[in-house]
């Protein structure tokens, strides 16, 4: 079978332990919150976390713009970087399918 490296947000006391969707800690990568290169390259962990901060930046904005100040937002990458460390994984073909077509 074949795979593909990626990112993912992994504990940094538990090994193993990733952020999944609605900020709940996972085992299984399909379930993990992950970054990978559309053309299936080894991603830059730095690039990546840029990426990441600047998607919150954005969706905070947006929020803010719509819903005012009190606007509820739970995706924080920035607070995820607190507590773990983007990790290289491998992630299977049709993971890295699944996720090329939500891009």
């Amino acid at each position: 079978m074949k795979t593909y490296p990626a990112l993912a947000f992994e504990h940094k006391d538990e090994s193993g332990v990733y952020i999944g969707e609605f900020d709940v800690w996972c085992q299984d990568l399909d379930e993990a919150i992950l970054f990978a290169n559309k053309d299936g390259s080894k991603p830059d962990k730095k690039k990546a976390k840029e990426i990441f901060l600047r998607e919150e930046k954005n969706l905070s904005d947006i929020l803010k713009e719509r819903y005012g100040d009190d606007a509820i937002q739970n995706y924080r990458p920035s607070e995820w970087f607190k507590t773990c460390n983007l990790v290289d994984v491998e992630i299977s073909e049709e993971k890295f399918k699944e996720l090329l077509n939500n891009d």
